[in-house]
């Protein structure tokens, strides 16, 4: 998807494409006016689609809502050597990554300083680096990579796996950052190499606590498995924390895999979300009369992406867009359908449109 939005320098972005028209004197959509024939399915999109309505009276840069990442990375004896060494070079690889540039990132390693087979879930919440936002620019310039990157030295792995109170610390700090930004998207990265050998060791808690984290903050959990973790437990946790299925990285090329599995969730964590703004060239915004409008790649016809009321409501037309709160709404949610779609056309442009009765899925 192209990108625009430089402030959050990921592969998948929103661009605006409209300018100002004349508003039509009855201020409702024109028939027919996304696009003639546009398709768009699965995917809650309106027959009609395209950038002639007539109503619209401007257009604003949508901006991606902010992603916050907890990263949990395991420490533990069993990652000494190749491990260690190649996974560290692919984490540092991300932080240094321009396309990283608007994530807000902290780290914190287990077993470490703290959060250790004593299980004390709020060592574990602290992080090792804050919480900050990496830029485009280079370490030490930018302060944030630079205390990522330096936080690896001297960080040897030993101890054992206690995974419950590594997952449970992330799942509490990235709440609490939601407490203080909570119009933003926050998310765990757990990456281990083993089972869980402290704390709870069954599956059926670490299920409940990403699963419940999810379901009442929104917080999604990635679940990243070095060599040497368990499958069925990593996807788990992957499943119930919102994100499908877990990450598997082997010894051929550990590097590589590690670095694109940290863009995919990069990717796909906030592609799907965007901010609504207050106004959009001078006017304020009417979420009554907001429109989704999508581009695909290759200069095909527009598409009108309708709306839903909820996210129960995606299956029922297969797809479209809801807000987060219909009464006070900050973001635009991409049903599951939708999201899956967009994020499968990575140069596809999206489109917000303002000034025109909004178009129902």
């Amino acid at each position: 998807m192209t990108l625009r939005a430089s402030w959050l320098g990921v592969g998948l972005a929103l661009a605006v494409l409209g300018s100002f028209q004349a508003c039509a004197a009855g201020g409702g959509a024109t028939t027919g006016s996304a696009g003639e024939g546009g398709s768009f399915n699965p995917s809650g999109s309106s027959s009609a689609g395209g950038s002639g309505f007539e109503c619209a009276i401007g257009t604003d840069e949508a901006r991606l809502v902010p992603l916050n990442l907890y990263i949990m990375y395991d420490k533990s004896g069993s990652m000494l050597g190749p491990k260690w060494t190649q996974s560290t070079a692919a984490l540092q690889a991300f932080f240094m990554d321009p396309t990283s540039a608007g994530l807000f990132v902290a780290l914190r390693f287990f077993p470490d300083d703290g959060c250790d087979a004593g299980c004390n879930v709020g060592a574990c919440a602290q992080p090792l680096v804050p919480l900050g936002e990496l830029t485009a620019l280079s370490a030490p310039t930018d302060v944030q990579e630079d205390l990522l990157i330096n936080a690896f030295v001297g960080k040897m792995p030993a101890g054992a796996t206690p995974l419950s109170a590594a997952l449970d610390g992330a799942l509490q700090f990235t709440a609490s950052v939601l407490d203080q930004k909570p119009n933003e998207r926050a998310a765990v990265v757990l990456v281990t190499d083993g089972d869980p050998s402290d704390c709870h060791l069954d599956e059926a808690y670490f299920v409940n606590q990403a699963g419940a984290a999810y379901a009442g903050r929104g917080i999604l959990t990635f679940a990243i498995g070095l060599e040497g973790s368990n499958p069925g437990l990593m996807n788990a946790i992957a499943s119930a924390g919102g994100t499908g299925q877990g990450f598997f990285i082997g010894t051929g090329t550990f590097q590589d895999d590690l670095v694109a599995a940290l863009q995919t969730i990069r990717e796909s964590a906030v592609a799907c979300e965007y901010q609504v703004p207050d106004q959009a060239d001078g006017f304020t915004v009417n979420p009554d009369e907001l429109n989704v409008l999508y581009t695909p790649s290759g200069g095909g016809s527009s598409t009108t992406i309708g709306q839903v009321p909820n996210l129960d409501a995606c299956a029922a037309v297969s797809g479209g867009w809801y807000y987060d709160d219909p009464l006070d709404p900050t973001k635009i949610i991409f049903c599951p359908s939708t999201c899956a779609a967009v994020q499968g056309d990575l140069d596809a442009e999206i489109e917000l449109l303002f000034g025109c009765a909004t178009i129902p899925a």
